[in-house]
């Protein structure tokens, strides 16, 4: 294989032959193989790769090749719906912008994968373009991205049901918390009722704010039973095998009221 050709005018800083070996070792360290590629009137494609990035182009060694079958090694494994955006990106390049960009890449091993090239790319009068940059393999990290998306998608779709039944069940209850048993939080969820709101507030303690319900909202006779009701240590407890528990007394605001307590989810200590 032709050794790769750089095309500086007079006033270039051209890197020492060490210089460069050292960067592209360095680079090659980070799974990064750089390229270059000469895109000239009249004559075929061609492209300069350095032993990283024939790797990553899954050539046994890119020596063996001419420069323009490196060119179509490359190019013609390039999946069919990312053809249109490198090409967007070959011309950026040719315009002496510096372009990134991530795309499917069908490996001749290990299938389609997530690649990342970048660079740059410059006039040589008389000729075409002269194009070079790197390329590495981000697969994996762009899997996680998209895992991670996904799961915040579920979670989204999740948290707007939770809405849309809170907004169902704030048509039956006054009032809607959710109690975290095992942190023994609380967070209001909803109340029409002031008063209840003035006096626990919106965030919590939750075994102490139901506590102070008892005392101060419920009457004497029947403080004893729901006090009873409210322990969560005895609330986790019976909602081991049940969905619902409730309790009706008479209170000092709205007079005869039902507290329920609902499961909306556990986990494996049952909390």
């Amino acid at each position: 294989m032709t050794p790769n050709k750089y095309h500086n005018s007079s006033n270039t800083l051209i890197p020492t032959e060490l210089q460069l070996k050292e960067l592209k070792r360095i680079l090659a360290g980070a799974g990064l193989g750089t390229w270059s590629i000469e895109l000239f009137d009249g004559v075929k494609p061609r492209m300069f790769v350095d032993e990283k990035m024939g790797t990553l182009l899954g050539l046994d060694d890119a020596s063996d090749l001419t420069p323009e079958q490196v060119y179509d090694a490359w190019y013609d494994r390039i999946e069919q719906e990312a053809v249109a955006s490198v090409s967007a990106s070959v011309c950026r390049m040719m315009l002496g912008e510096v372009d990134e960009n991530t795309y499917l890449w069908n490996h001749p091993s290990l299938g389609s994968r997530y690649v990342r090239c970048g660079g740059s790319g410059r006039l040589v009068e008389g000729k075409g373009y002269v194009l070079s940059g790197y390329h590495y393999d981000v697969n994996d990290m762009v899997l996680k991205e998209k895992e991670q998306q996904r799961a915040m998608k579920l979670a989204m779709d999740e948290l707007r049901r939770n809405y849309d039944i809170i907004k169902n069940m704030s048509r039956s209850f006054s009032s809607i918390y959710y109690i975290d048993i095992k942190t023994n939080r609380f967070i209001e969820l909803g109340t029409e009722n002031t008063k209840l709101h003035e006096m626990i507030g919106s965030s919590g303690n939750a075994q102490e704010k139901l506590n102070l319900v008892c005392e101060q909202i419920v009457l004497p006779e029947w403080r004893d039973a729901m006090r009873e009701f409210v322990n969560l240590d005895s609330v986790r407890l019976q909602l081991k095998d049940k969905h619902r528990i409730s309790l009706q007394y008479e209170g000092n605001i709205q007079g005869w009221t039902e507290t329920q307590f609902i499961a909306c989810n556990r986990d494996d200590e049952g909390y």
